[in-house]
């Protein structure tokens, strides 16, 4: 452990191994690994080029952009929302901000998933404007 002295504020303990870690908004993959719950580093791998996660090669560490990396593992969620929800946006962030309350009273604003469809038979017609009545 380092002990870092500064005369205006406290004694800060700094490890130099957490630091490295979390520098540059880097991850190393043994992180991304428990992430993703894999056991193996080559389907960590795999997985990375799959959603186009740029690997970063240092000396005999593997590391990905922190960034890049969260909005690749939330985009299959993105899309389901922007699907289902007109005001995806603030349900993203409710979401990830944990707000349950936003996210409960945020239940009546859909977006109708084909709004293009005209029915052909007069028994199609008669069903829709029941559902539209109910």
């Amino acid at each position: 452990m380092i002990e870092i002295v500064n005369t205006k504020q406290n004694v800060n303990e700094v490890e130099i191994g957490e630091q490295s870690k979390y520098m540059f908004g880097l991850l190393e993959l043994s992180v991304v690994k428990e992430i993703l719950v894999y056991k193996d580093l080559r389907s960590v791998i795999k997985w990375c080029k799959k959603n186009d996660v740029f690997i970063l090669h240092q000396g005999n560490g593997q590391f990905v952009n922190e960034y890049e990396f969260t909005l690749s593992l939330y985009k299959p969620f993105i899309q389901a929302l922007k699907l289902k929800h007109s005001n995806w946006e603030d349900i993203f962030v409710n979401y990830v901000n944990g707000d349950l309350n936003q996210l409960l009273s945020v239940g009546g604003n859909k977006k109708l998933l084909s709004s293009h469809y005209k029915p052909k038979t007069s028994k199609a017609i008669s069903f829709l404007n029941n559902i539209k009545d109910i």
